[in-house]
């Protein structure tokens, strides 16, 4: 199968914090977010296609989560996005920050 984020999209995966009646803050760790598309484990995998225009959030105050991206076909990550491959997946490392 295929997954679309459009546009406008927010995946937030943040963790919360609280302050007790004693003023001790605590919070969590932020969590982890999973986009699979054309992998052998989601059915059409031979025709999976991912598309992603949206923000991700997954920080947290002790930490921050992980974001796995997999799909079938070429992810790139920075570099010239006119020079990416036909059909890759173009991220700008902004995103990952």
């Amino acid at each position: 199968g295929a997954v679309a984020v459009a546009a406008g999209s927010v995946l937030d995966a943040r963790s919360g914090a609280t302050l007790d009646v004693k003023g001790r803050l605590s919070g969590g760790k932020g969590g982890d977010v999973s986009l699979r598309a054309g992998t052998p484990e989601v059915e059409g995998a031979a025709n999976g296609a991912l598309a992603m225009d949206a923000q991700l959030r997954g920080y947290g105050m002790t930490g921050g989560g992980t974001l796995t991206i997999e799909r079938d076909g070429v992810v790139q990550i920075g570099g010239a996005r006119e020079a990416a491959a036909d059909g890759a997946l173009w991220l700008d490392p902004a995103m990952l920050r």
